[in-house]
């Protein structure tokens, strides 16, 4: 790869690592509490293998009710005759989640292909 080419794409790669990584421990640490931990757990995934851990945690179900942190964050949902009647906005649907997981996991894997070509 042309060493030009290179550079602007690993000035990418570190300008974008960089814009989303205060947004991703925020969300983290809020994913944390609604299970009742404190954010400061994410501190584990510094460890060796103690990422496995921190996403064991993040992938738990929330708590139902209450804990130390506040009141759960889940929403409800609204469905298109919802929204009609009411004017508030459709809940987005699993068909939309998932091209939106499609389209990060494709950003990822754009980005490691790009890393490994420099």
């Amino acid at each position: 790869m042309d060493t030009a080419l290179a550079s602007v794409v690993g000035l990418i790669s570190v300008v974008y690592n960089l814009a989303i990584l205060l947004p991703s421990i925020g969300l983290a640490a809020r994913r944390l509490h609604d299970i009742g931990k404190s954010g400061w757990m994410l501190l584990i995934s510094l460890i060796p293998f103690g990422i496995i851990y921190v996403i064991y945690l993040l992938a738990q179900k929330g708590d139902e009710g209450d804990n130390q942190y506040g009141s759960p964050m889940s929403y409800e949902v609204v469905t298109a005759e919802e929204a009609a009647r009411t004017g508030l906005k459709e809940t987005p649907t699993d068909d939309m989640d998932r091209k939106f997981m499609y389209v990060c996991i494709a950003i990822i894997i754009l980005e490691l292909i790009l890393m490994s070509a420099i």
